[in-house]
């Protein structure tokens, strides 16, 4: 069966609480909760793994710890030759490699020797597999298993490599949006500033065309005085004169309507440009976005 990683957990704090020697197959069992339900051997998988792990990746390893693990491994193999169950050529390999792991742990870490550790919990192991488990070392299970080791390193590093692009990609298009989000700031400065210059303009033609309406206003009264006047059927004289004196203020009048028309036609004109350039701005703007 399968072991977890609360098994794994569980099967640690075991270790941590028993000496050397102390430490058996049906407590460990017990200790995680499957008695009867993890064999010998798939104990002696997970132990060698553990420990080919600590070797070759671990930073630091716990000469103690480790020192538990070797001499339950030790144990394992004895339980299991006694069993007369098999056990994978691989396992075997691996066990027999440990003190070239443990070395290459040593150049990795740059780490002393231990003389003590090596002597009293890795060589006893590679005794016992020497005892039991006679043969060399099988070299074309050995290569495939170093081999799918640097595989993975290669693998390891290919992504790390990836990341650091990623990170890199992500960045610069960060950057390329705070370019943008400032463009976008400028912009919306400048279009409220013209939609202030547009609102002034609205209101100056708003006052032109009220000048206009007083304007009409006054001439539509002139023409009603003049028309007064011709119902009093006053003098030929008179009405001519008075006549006259009207039509020059109506075109007074008038001159002034256009000289107001010409403004108002030069403030739509400017108005028309504003609101251009808004909109301009605006298709800008989206373009950004």
């Amino acid at each position: 069966m399968p072991i977890t990683a609360v098994d794994k957990v569980k099967i640690n704090k075991y270790l941590k609480e028993h000496a050397n020697g102390n430490i058996y197959y049906l407590d460990l069992c017990d200790a995680i909760g499957k008695r009867g339900k993890v064999s010998d051997v798939e104990f002696l998988e997970y132990f060698t793994d553990y420990s080919v792990k600590q070797f070759r990746e671990g930073s630091r390893i716990s000469v103690k710890h480790m020192s538990k693990v070797m001499d339950v491994i030790e144990s394992f193999l004895i339980w299991i030759h006694e069993e007369n169950s098999e056990i994978k050529d691989e396992t075997l390999d691996k066990i027999r490699n440990f003190g070239e792991f443990y070395n290459e742990y040593l150049n990795r870490t740059n780490q002393e020797f231990d003389e003590d550790f090596y002597n009293e919990a890795v060589g006893p192991v590679l005794d016992k597999i020497k005892e039991l488990y006679h043969g060399d070392i099988n070299n074309e299970s050995m290569t495939k298993y170093i081999t799918k080791i640097s595989d993975l390193e290669e693998l390891i590093k290919k992504l790390k490599k990836e990341v650091i692009d990623a990170t890199k990609l992500y960045e610069s298009s960060q950057k390329a949006n705070d370019k943008k989000s400032e463009k976008i700031d400028g912009l919306s400065l400048e279009i409220s500033a013209l939609q202030r210059d547009i609102a002034g303009k609205d209101k100056e033609v708003n006052g032109l065309n009220e000048t206009i309406s007083d304007l009409n206003q006054k001439i539509n009264e002139l023409e009603e005085s003049l028309k007064l006047v011709q119902d009093e059927n006053l003098s030929l004289v008179d009405y001519k004169q008075k006549y006259m004196d009207l039509s020059i203020k109506a075109q007074e009048l008038r001159k002034v309507i256009r000289e107001v028309n010409k403004q108002k036609k030069t403030e739509e004109k400017h108005t028309k440009m504003s609101s251009i350039m808004y909109e301009k701005m605006l298709a800008d703007r989206v373009g950004i976005d």
